[in-house]
């Protein structure tokens, strides 16, 4: 079984886990700022308190580790509520809890306050050994304590490489010289001059029959 000195470091761990809240830093940081903070136990006295296992319940409940609970005091305070006997006693607890920046310290705050609200404070406290109260009022932290938030420096700006214009040439168009199509004459066809066949007249048709006729009685005479 664990000692509840081995728990502790990891119980922020496991309750930022289960909550979703940010992984508190492990071991101490330089850069932590101690600011005041307090908070109300009613129906307690001094004799019931543990500096120790306030300082493990609060870093519980902040989400924080416990080395960042510091200078726990208290005092007895009279009961705020009238409707209370005027003998009852509360305990103001004040301490130091150790904050980066504005905003750390207005997650904190919220925290204890809302936990305080929830019951949530009271069962951590509880859990510790811390007994005897009745009730958590007046939780509160000195917000404007806190380190400005840091200004994060911008990055430089990543140098622009403007290419110059590609320069694109066009090429005029070959002009394209077409040529007017040859003329080719066709010359007109040679007419025919056709003779007419010379008459032929009429008395030499007939000499030349007799002459035929003569020759063929010679032949069939002899």
């Amino acid at each position: 079984m664990m000692k509840q000195e081995d728990v502790d470091p990891i119980l922020p761990v496991l309750s930022a886990c289960a909550t979703g809240a940010p992984i508190p830093d492990d071991g101490p940081d330089d850069k932590l700022t101690p600011i005041d903070a307090s908070v109300v136990l009613a129906g307690m006295t001094k004799d019931q308190f543990d500096a120790g296992k306030f300082a493990i319940a609060t870093a519980r409940t902040m989400v924080i580790n416990t080395e960042d609970i510091t200078d726990v005091k208290v005092e007895e305070v009279a009961a705020s509520s009238k409707r209370r006997s005027l003998t009852a006693t509360n305990l103001k607890v004040t301490f130091k809890v150790a904050v980066k920046d504005t905003m750390e310290a207005k997650e904190v705050s919220e925290k204890l306050t809302e936990a305080a609200k929830d019951g949530s404070f009271k069962a951590n406290l509880e859990a510790t050994g811390i007994t005897g109260f009745t009730g958590i009022e007046e939780p509160t932290v000195a917000i404007d304590q806190a380190p400005a938030e840091a200004t994060p420096t911008p990055a430089a700006p990543t140098p622009t490489t403007t290419k110059a214009p590609t320069t694109t040439t066009t090429k005029a168009p070959t002009t394209t010289t077409t040529k007017a199509p040859a003329t080719t004459t066709t010359k007109a066809p040679v007419k025919a001059v056709t003779t007419a066949p010379a008459k032929t007249s009429g008395a030499f048709v007939r000499s030349f029959m007799v002459g035929v006729a003569a020759i063929a009685a010679a032949a069939m005479s002899a």
